[in-house]
């Protein structure tokens, strides 16, 4: 089996999942209320989605997947990592995760979605990519049918919250939208 579809949706018992190496792409596990812990094998390319997952604490996704849609509403999430594989962080992506405050994302991220991260409580970001990842702003886009005004990846951050980035690459990072979203900039 190299392909699993959303089988799991709904699947409210369900408290751990081990994907197998193999395993290329995953479905939805959209409402899974009791899934606390997901381990997910380098042989994964693309995840759907886990919205609704009220009981998940920290995922870390691997370098090896280059696609995942939406962690929406995972109000128990409080740290997530983001491997290298992953260039686009969707519109909405992690949207209503109320507890998220550590969220890491590798070195080829390219663009960060409108309100990618809106209603979470960050406190730590950590982008290890050189060049600071594009933030979709002031585009108005069509999401689910219905149309909304992005304004910018996050609503609401915390004036302490702190940008982690590359060593030499305050200057760019500096010089972007980034510096508007973080007051507190500093290299790691």
């Amino acid at each position: 089996v190299t392909n699993v579809g959303s089988v799991f949706e709904g699947c409210a018992s369900i408290t751990k999942v081990t994907i197998p190496e193999g395993v290329v792409s995953v479905g939805s596990f959209d409402y899974c209320t009791s899934l606390t812990s997901i381990q997910i094998s380098n042989s994964v390319e693309s995840l759907y989605g886990f919205d609704n997952c009220t009981s998940l604490t920290n995922i870390t996704i691997p370098n090896s997947v280059t696609s995942i849609y939406s962690m929406q509403n995972c109000t128990a999430l409080t740290e997530v990592k983001l491997g290298n594989g992953i260039t686009s962080i969707c519109d909405y992506m992690f949207r209503g995760c109320n507890s998220l405050k550590k969220v890491t994302i590798g070195n080829n991220v390219e663009e960060i979605g409108i309100l990618a991260f809106e209603n979470t409580a960050i406190e730590e970001f950590y982008s290890y990519s050189k060049e600071p990842p594009s933030i979709v702003i002031g585009e108005v886009r069509n999401y689910g049918g219905n149309w909304y005004d992005g304004t910018s990846f996050l609503d609401g951050i915390k004036e302490e919250a702190i940008l982690y980035i590359p060593s030499r690459s305050s200057d760019k990072y500096q010089s972007s939208q980034w510096s508007e979203e973080f007051k507190n900039i500093r290299e790691m």
